[in-house]
């Protein structure tokens, strides 16, 4: 009988991609908000500066999101195995869009690093959970395609980030970028929580 169960349990779902394709969709919009926003805030930094004062705190917008989605990563991944990655994800989005709609109120550059730190803790939260989302919905055979749409996602993030920073400087407000990632990421929690 035992011999059954292993057997059993050895034997591979069939993989249906058209149930998956909304799921992955999910996550691509997710992962998307936080790969836009690292590249476009370095585009907008002068004007930024400029408007709030603190150059010194400078280096700190950057830096400070980098350095809380690299603490978030192992913390993140762990929370989504016990409570749950699909949970998991829609908590950091929820945390990326608060980072950047106090990143849009923000009045000093110290109120701008620590949303920056918020949005960096959703952004690692948002980073590492696609790929576990991804490891559970796609077989193994299947994952290096996948895995792929994100690795292609990124590099055309990494094109396109500077340059809605500067159509947002140039034409716009740098608030406004922030308030249309809130927005986004608004959005990107309903899609998600539906799919």
């Amino acid at each position: 009988m035992n011999s059954e169960v292993t057997t059993s349990s050895l034997v591979e779902e069939p993989f249906d991609p058209a149930a998956v394709r909304p799921i992955v969709f999910g996550v691509l919009v997710g992962i998307s908000l936080a790969a836009v926003s690292q590249t476009f805030v370095t585009t907008a930094l002068p004007t930024i500066v400029g408007e709030l004062g603190g150059y010194g705190a400078l280096s700190w917008v950057v830096s400070v999101y980098l350095l809380t989605s690299g603490i978030v990563v192992p913390f993140a991944g762990k929370l989504a195995d016990r409570f749950g990655a699909a949970l998991m994800f829609r908590l950091s989005i929820a945390v990326f869009a608060l980072g950047s709609a106090l990143a849009a109120l923000s009045t000093s550059m110290t109120m701008l690093v620590v949303a920056r730190g918020v949005q960096g803790m959703g952004g690692g939260g948002l980073m590492t959970v696609a790929f576990t989302l991804i490891a559970r919905l796609v077989p193994p055979r299947e994952r290096g395609r996948y895995q792929s749409r994100v690795a292609s996602l990124f590099a055309v993030t990494s094109v396109t980030g500077p340059l809605v920073g500067g159509f947002f400087v140039d034409h716009l407000s740098w608030r406004l970028a922030f308030v249309t990632v809130t927005l986004l990421g608004l959005v990107a929690l309903v899609v998600v929580r539906r799919l």
